[in-house]
């Protein structure tokens, strides 16, 4: 049986709602680096690059010398440190940098026809880290599976994960963390089950409808199969893409024959196609950041040309400056009664603790024309771009892309301190399991003596 509706708790209980991220709570985590005026978010464009800063910085990634990729913390690098401790000679010596291996699509990156922005984010996150005094490796991810060797020979103390697909297959994002966490790497982001989960839209939402969470009415479809009714006007998507990829104006359709005829041609390319109750009215993202919500955003539709629909397609995504990327602008912080602000930042927490999310991600929304919230999507790893909306969430809370680059592997080291070994795993369910641990039995006769 589903639990109470959570827009009618949220709407009940403002007060004690998910945290949110603001300037006066967040403490500075970047050393000499001012945070963004509370106007708006301080944004780096292509072909700009992110303030440096001194390489000293007193929030280095450190890990002492020799230790186990499990115990590696984050600790300030303070000169006087040694000094009030005796000066031991030897400690800065035997004290290393975190080395960072950031992991992306290079498939895509590198191809004939570059992805510019793929490279522009690697850019910016190493920036961000080397600026601290860390070491920061590359590790471009092709299909190959070299990079799988690379990662190992690195010794890596973290991974940064940007791997948002594999020469474009979004259905591979899964199996780069799943690499990951073979080889008990702590890293960035996710969970590979939750990244795969978050990937399948008709397997996700049933989760969510199943828990009693806002989602518009939707079936999926394959091929042989029926085209169930779900009511118009309804959207058509590939059930397992990210990006917008498949998503067109045609997408949304008024009658069964512009359905059908959307569903038997978008079946030609992948095997199942979500079809979902078209919302009216407007969009919005929530982007969490460990337990914390950051600023609600709102894509604002109102220079999208007259009789197009109110939607963000790939268009509106990746070709700037056309009709559709005009016509859809985010806008943050939107613009927003607090009741139904409360609303969206408790849904959008309970689906993501539903999905077992970590780390930082998004949730996008839409509020229909009598203020009611209904989730469109999860997004477990989410356009990382110092541009992109996680980012400039981030900034309207005070908080600039280095501070939240430090953030994200504070999160991900501090999972990987609280996740228990193979062998501690492995004793535990043997021992729920009925079995009585092995003892062994005491040496009578000890050598040279018998």
């Amino acid at each position: 049986m589903p639990g109470p509706d959570p827009r009618d708790a949220a709407g009940r209980d403002r007060g004690r709602g998910p945290p949110r991220l603001r300037r006066a709570r967040l403490p500075r985590l970047v050393a000499h680096r001012r945070t963004a005026r509370c106007g708006g978010p301080r944004e780096h464009r292509r072909g700009e690059s992110a303030p440096r800063h001194s390489s000293r910085s007193r929030r280095q990634l450190l890990s002492p010398e020799g230790s186990t990729r499990r115990g590696t913390r984050l600790r300030r690098a303070h000169r006087r440190r040694a000094r009030r401790s005796g000066g031991a000679p030897g400690r800065r010596a035997r004290e290393r940098r975190v080395k960072i291996a950031i992991l992306f699509d290079g498939a895509s990156a590198f191809a004939e026809s570059p992805d510019q922005e793929i490279i522009g984010t690697v850019d910016a996150v190493s920036l961000s880290l080397t600026t601290e005094g860390n070491t920061v490796v590359r590790i471009p991810v092709h299909p190959d599976a070299r990079w799988i060797d690379r990662l190992r020979r690195a010794r890596a103390d973290f991974v940064f994960n940007l791997c948002e697909s594999i020469d474009g297959v979004a259905a591979l994002e899964p199996a780069v963390i799943s690499v990951i966490e073979l080889l008990g790497l702590p890293y960035s982001g996710s969970s590979s089950w939750t990244t795969a989960l978050c990937l399948r839209k008709h397997v996700v939402n049933a989760a969510l409808e199943r828990s009693g969470l806002p989602i518009p009415k939707f079936a999926v479809v394959r091929r042989g199969t029926a085209i169930p009714s779900v009511g118009f006007p309804a959207i058509c998507k590939p059930a397992a893409e990210d990006a917008s990829i498949g998503v067109e104006q045609r997408s949304v359709v008024r009658t069964s024959r512009e359905l059908t005829e959307r569903v038997s041609s978008m079946l030609d390319r992948w095997d199942e196609v979500l079809v979902q109750k078209y919302v009216e009215g407007r969009e919005v993202n929530v982007g969490i950041v460990g337990e914390a919500v950051l600023p609600i955003a709102e894509i604002d539709f109102g220079r999208m040309p007259k009789g197009m629909w109110r939607i963000v397609t790939y268009r509106s995504k990746w070709e700037d400056g056309s009709d559709e990327d005009v016509g859809s602008a985010p806008r943050c912080p939107a613009r927003l009664p607090a009741s139904i602000a409360a609303q969206l930042r408790k849904i959008a927490v309970t689906a993501w603790r539903i999905v077992g999310g970590s780390g930082y991600g998004r949730v996008d929304l839409r509020i229909d024309e009598r203020g009611r919230p209904w989730i469109l999507e999860v997004n477990a790893n989410p356009d990382f771009a110092p541009t992109a909306g996680l980012a400039r969430m981030a900034g309207v809370a005070g908080i600039d892309y280095g501070a939240l680059v430090r953030q994200i592997c504070e999160l991900g080291l501090q999972r990987s301190r609280e996740v228990s070994t193979t062998a501690e795993r492995w004793a535990l369910a043997v021992r729920l399991s009925g079995v009585a641990p092995e003892t062994r039995e005491p040496d009578l006769f000890p050598a040279g003596e018998a």
